[in-house]
């Protein structure tokens, strides 16, 4: 066996520890989920669902906020940055508004292996948009945000395709995957909205033609609306009627 062939055996062997590794960590993290699932993931009491009855009702749910892009508010029906410059989606729907508890799940939901917490939180935001639809208009189809490649294979899934799942199945709305991202993005927590708009081009391609739809685009969490104002844009450029973001969270101003 000569060097080249040695190198591409030790290669392969490699990929293929990398892969068991993975499999396995996946396997330990669904093993411990399921002796969980009596259990509520927040607080450990016996549960007959992901959550007891007590921390479900402390679930911060976002009723105050803005009737645009759904930033939690005070008072005010919309907020300064949709008062000085509209979005170029219809409306924003959230369930949540952002906090630790919130945040715990989605992390979770994102790195922990567990869809099923998707699922869960997916049922309150089918049943805001259920209580909207009247205002919002009849959707023609749910488009998930795209993971770059890399992630979703180290991950196992794409959470926003595992929130649109379940609300295509609750609100019987066809799922098209009609965004690709071709490449990462930095680390997004330290930039303003600004930079992250700046930053945020080129990412996200479209790879279908939506001529004269609704869309429904879902995201597991709306930070500043960079992400969906850029995709927003991208889908009606695409041919897109318009656009409606959902996602299981909205961050307030202040975090």
């Amino acid at each position: 066996m000569d060097w080249h062939r040695e190198l591409s055996y030790a290669l392969s062997r490699a990929t293929s520890h990398e892969r068991h590794s993975r499999k396995l960590g996946q396997l330990k993290t669904s093993l411990a989920n399921l002796l969980l699932h009596n259990h509520c993931l927040l607080c450990g009491a016996s549960a007959s669902a992901l959550l007891c009855s007590p921390c479900i009702e402390e679930l911060p749910l976002n009723t105050n906020s803005c009737q645009r892009c759904d930033l939690p508010l005070v008072n005010g029906v919309l907020c300064g940055e949709c008062l000085t410059r509209s979005p170029s989606f219809e409306r924003a729907i959230c369930a949540f508004e952002y906090n630790a508890t919130i945040s715990h799940l989605i992390n979770r939901l994102k790195h922990r292996n567990t869809p099923s917490v998707g699922h869960f939180l997916a049922d309150f935001l089918a049943e805001k948009i259920r209580l909207e639809i009247a205002q919002i208009g009849a959707l023609d189809l749910l488009v998930p945000v795209p993971l770059y490649w890399r992630d979703q294979r180290r991950r196992g899934y794409n959470q926003a395709a595992v929130i649109t799942a379940q609300l295509s199945q609750k609100l019987q709305i066809p799922v098209i995957h009609a965004l690709s991202k071709p490449r990462p993005r930095a680390h997004q927590q330290q930039l303003s909205r600004a930079q992250r708009l700046r930053d945020i081009r080129g990412v996200f391609t479209t790879t279908e033609t939506l001529s004269g739809v609704h869309v429904g685009l879902v995201d597991d969490v709306i930070t500043t609306g960079a992400t969906v104002e850029a995709i927003s844009s991208q889908l009606i450029a695409a041919g897109a009627a318009s656009v409606t973001v959902f996602a299981l969270a909205r961050t307030p101003k202040d975090r």
